[in-house]
């Protein structure tokens, strides 16, 4: 298969994972949780995949160089853009939160412009008024989180920024997935070493917190069910981003990826449909995004 192939199934699945998770989110009062639950399976689940494609010995000939970019991605991506993420899942829903998540495009585009001096075009500056005008419409629009009750305004807000926050951390993270497998290292490999330096910052975090490890033994087995699927979908999801990295260019995968709003949406009508926000303002947000990432990567 091809990069937009690979994209595209990373986009699905990433618009899966939202919505596993949410039903978990709503079992437990720590986000956190979910995030524990998505880095420590990953590790072994890429570790049999490693295994099953007999690329083991990749790990060793990626230079100390890779390592320390790979790691640095899955410390800032797995724990904490998808933090922030689950974050905002929790409060406003997935719908929502994944079209706010959308704007790291645009934060994406302004790191390369002033970090490595590349000219502002027209795409940029429609792609951008795109992404934002898709995230303002439910930053500034009518408080709904989609639940069965309404939040007050400083926590919906909190879900609200937390999501962009997310977006602004998972906007800047595909430079050190760029830079880690730049040496022409395994996608699997590299997936592999984020999320190893992920699930030790997270152990390291377990081992500092009583409250964290009360949490994580005193969860339900509902909301770990939903953790565990969510965390799957997630994992397959980052391979998929790795792959398709390592054999398109970003301005191909960043957009096709950047479609996960829409597939959010059609995942939560199926599944999730009762505890969803489905109102006009966030399909056209999601329609939003998903434009403005197009003319931003100029696919």
């Amino acid at each position: 298969m091809t990069g937009p192939v690979f994209s595209i199934l990373s986009g699905a699945c990433f618009g899966l994972s939202g919505i596993f998770n949410r039903r978990g989110l709503l079992k437990v009062s720590d986000s956190s949780m979910a995030v524990m639950v998505s880095v420590f399976l990953a590790v072994p689940l890429f570790g049999f995949i490693l295994l099953g494609l007999g690329q083991t010995q990749e790990i060793g000939t990626l230079p100390m160089q890779s390592w320390l970019w790979l790691a640095a991605a899955g410390i800032a991506h797995f724990i904490v853009g998808r933090g922030l993420y689950y974050v905002g899942i929790q409060i406003v829903g997935a719908n929502m939160a994944n079209v706010l998540l959308g704007g790291n495009p645009f934060y994406a585009v302004v790191a390369g412009i002033l970090i490595f001096g590349e000219s502002v075009t027209w795409q940029v500056v429609s792609g951008s008024a795109l992404v934002i005008a898709g995230v303002l419409f439910l930053a500034w629009g009518p408080r709904d989180s989609g639940g069965s009750q309404p939040l007050p305004s400083r926590l919906l807000l909190k879900g609200i920024f937390s999501a962009m926050a997310g977006g602004l951390v998972y906007g800047l993270t595909p430079i050190l997935v760029k830079l880690g497998l730049a040496g022409g290292g395994s996608p699997v490999a590299g997936t592999f070493v984020s999320y190893v330096a992920a699930s030790a910052t997270m152990l390291g975090v377990l081992s500092a917190s009583r409250t964290k490890r009360r949490n994580l033994s005193t969860m339900g087995k509902g909301a770990l069910i939903w953790f565990c699927l969510g965390g799957f979908v997630v994992g397959m999801a980052q391979l998929f981003r790795y792959v398709a990295l390592s054999l398109s260019p970003l301005s191909i995968v960043a957009p096709l990826i950047g479609a996960s709003p829409l597939f959010t949406i059609f995942f939560s009508f199926l599944i999730n449909r009762s505890l969803e926000t489905f109102t006009i303002r966030v399909i056209l947000g999601a329609v939003s995004v998903v434009a403005g990432t197009v003319i931003l990567f100029g696919f």
